[in-house]
C-alpha cells in the first residue's frame, strides 16, 4: 500500500482568536510549562515569522484552525496583544496531529532546547504505543543524559506508573500516557511530580524508592544478582552500564555513589515550545 503524505495546504496569518488548543494538549504537557525564554525572546525581538505555528483545520468550528506545534508562542502573542500570528496549514487526523506533536516536541530537544528526560521518556513511550518506535540511545542523548541514568529513569517511571495503577483503580485501565498525566495533574505521587520538573534527580528518587520497585515485573532489565551484589560490596563501585542500571535495586541504595555527570539535564529546566 503506499504511504499516504501529509500535504501541506498553504502558509499563512491568521487571526488568534480563529485558533484552538487541542484536548490532548492537557495530556502531552499536565503540567504549567515555563515559558520565560519565550517571553525574554518576544520582547528581545518579537514575534519572529521564521517559525509558523503548525495547525490544522478544526474538525469541530468551520473556518477555525487547531494548533499541533506552538501552543506557548500562540499564548505569548495573545497575552501580548497580537492580532494575526504566521501558520502552516496540513491536513491531518487527530491521530496524526498527536504523533506530529510528540515526535516534534521529542525531537527539538536534540536541538537548541532542553526537555526534562521524564519528559522525554513520556513521549518516546506515547510514540511507541502508536507504533514509533524511538531507540532508548536515541532518546537518552535527547535528553542529554547517559544511558545508565536513562535507565534508572525508565524503572522510575514504570514503577510510578504502576504504583498509580495499583493504589487507584480508575487509572488502571486508561492509556499509559493518560495515566500518567492524571497523576501529575493531581499530584498523586509528590515524588514522581518532584521528579518531572526536574526537582528530584534521578538517582534521589531511584534510591528512596528502589526497595519498593524491587522485584516489579515489566522493568526494562533484568535484576542483578545476589552474587554480583556481594561481589561488589566493599569495593568501589563503577557507575552503573545499562545492563546493571537497576543495581540501585540492592538491600544498600544509600551506599550507591552518584556517578551522573548530567545534572543540568535534571535540574529544573523549561521544556521546549516548538
Amino acid at each position: 500500500m503506499k504511504k499516504r503524505r501529509t500535504r501541506i495546504v498553504n502558509t499563512k496569518w491568521v487571526a488568534v482568536d480563529s485558533l484552538i488548543i487541542p484536548a490532548y494538549y492537557s495530556d502531552l504537557f499536565p503540567l504549567p510549562r515555563d515559558r520565560s525564554a519565550l517571553v525574554e525572546s518576544f520582547e528581545r525581538e518579537s514575534y519572529r515569522p521564521e517559525y509558523p505555528l503548525t495547525v490544522r483545520p478544526s474538525e469541530m468550528v468551520d473556518d477555525y484552525f487547531e494548533i499541533v506545534c506552538g501552543v506557548g508562542r500562540y499564548t505569548v502573542a495573545r497575552e501580548r496583544g497580537m492580532r494575526r500570528v504566521p501558520v502552516v496549514v496540513r491536513e491531518m487526523t487527530a491521530e496524526e496531529a498527536l504523533l506530529y506533536a510528540a515526535e516534534d516536541n521529542l525531537f527539538a530537544a536534540g536541538s537548541s532546547a532542553s526537555i526534562t528526560l521524564p519528559q522525554a521518556l513520556f513521549l518516546s513511550r506515547l510514540l511507541e504505543g502508536c507504533g514509533r518506535g524511538v531507540p532508548p540511545k536515541l532518546v537518552a542523548r535527547l535528553a542529554k543524559v547517559s544511558e545508565s541514568t536513562f535507565w534508572r529513569a525508565v524503572k522510575a517511571f514504570d514503577f510510578a506508573a504502576g504504583k498509580a495503577a495499583g493504589e487507584y483503580p480508575a487509572l488502571e485501565d486508561v492509556d499509559a500516557h493518560h495515566r500518567v498525566a492524571e497523576m501529575l495533574r493531581r499530584d498523586l505521587f509528590p515524588d514522581f511530580t518532584k521528579l518531572w520538573t526536574g526537582a528530584l534527580e534521578v538517582n534521589s528518587f531511584h534510591q528512596a524508592h528502589a526497595n519498593a520497585n524491587g522485584g516489579r515485573k515489566g522493568t526494562a532489565r533484568k535484576g542483578s544478582t545476589a552474587a554480583n551484589t556481594k561481589k561488589l560490596k566493599g569495593t568501589r563501585r563503577a557507575p552503573a552500564a545499562p545492563e546493571s542500571a537497576d543495581r540501585g535495586h540492592s538491600p544498600r541504595p544509600a551506599k550507591r555513589p552518584s556517578r551522573n555527570k548530567d545534572g543540568r539535564a535534571e535540574s529544573s529546566l523549561p521544556l521546549f515550545e516548538s
